[in-house]
């Protein structure tokens, strides 16, 4: 729902005319407030996204618990979560330590990182995925943490920049930063370490404005993977 704070959301869901009673507020386990911010990169550019700004776990009616917040410095996300009064919970009702909780948290993330990047989507896929990882959870995980290095070395010194030089040729050359990240449809790690890449290697340049330029040497040359040499290797349409 859209709200400026999480009082004023509490407050909508308490008034008319969704009037839930302030005792089934601590129903609901955790709110999520999302926000559009300016983000910087490269120590030039500020460039709008969409950040998790605050994570509140609900405690009670009118108690909310702080466990992660955005931290605007860095781009980077702060967590608190071993002061969660949930995984405190359910470590109880588990017989887990908080510990052995944010280790398997840890674990599901490596998990769902790697289907996203190996594009496990469809539900049957991932249900089985899901299943697989039940059943034999160590064996499964070090499958997805050992192919995940693999897909974020790949997508850190392949795919990325040779997405970005793809676009900016269908492009004419140049592109500013929102229309450059929207058609590359990279995440945003990626695209600014691929940006960041291609600019020490001398393919591209970011001019004060916002615009990304490519270098006579790489818009002249074929999309494939980039080296330091003139010469490209094509790679074949789909």
């Amino acid at each position: 729902m859209h709200a400026e704070s999480l009082d004023t959301a509490i407050k909508r869901l308490t008034s008319p005319p969704m009037n839930i009673a302030p005792s089934f507020i601590p129903m609901m386990n955790c709110v999520i407030y999302v926000e559009r911010v300016m983000v910087r990169h490269l120590e030039q550019f500020n460039v709008p996204a969409r950040r998790v700004r605050y994570v509140w776990e609900m405690v009670d009616y009118d108690i909310y618990q702080l466990v992660g917040e955005w931290d605007p410095r860095n781009d980077g996300f702060k967590s608190y979560l071993r002061e969660s009064s949930l995984l405190k919970r359910l470590g109880a009702k588990l017989v887990k330590t908080v510990d052995e909780l944010l280790k398997e948290i840890e674990s599901r993330r490596k998990l769902l990182d790697w289907m996203v990047r190996k594009e496990i989507t469809r539900p049957e896929d991932v249900n089985r995925v899901v299943l697989q990882f039940y059943e034999k959870p160590d064996e499964v995980l070090a499958q997805a943490v050992a192919e995940l290095e693999t897909l974020v070395s790949i997508e850190r010194e392949q795919i990325g920049p040779r997405t970005i030089v793809e676009v900016l040729q269908r492009l004419g050359g140049e592109a500013d930063l929102r229309t450059l990240m929207q058609m590359s449809k990279l995440d945003d790690r990626i695209f600014w370490v691929s940006v960041d890449s291609l600019r020490q290697s001398g393919d591209i340049e970011l001019l004060p404005s916002g615009i990304i330029k490519l270098k006579m040497r790489a818009a002249c040359a074929l999309p494939g993977s980039l080296t330091k040499t003139d010469t490209w290797t094509s790679r074949p349409s789909a």
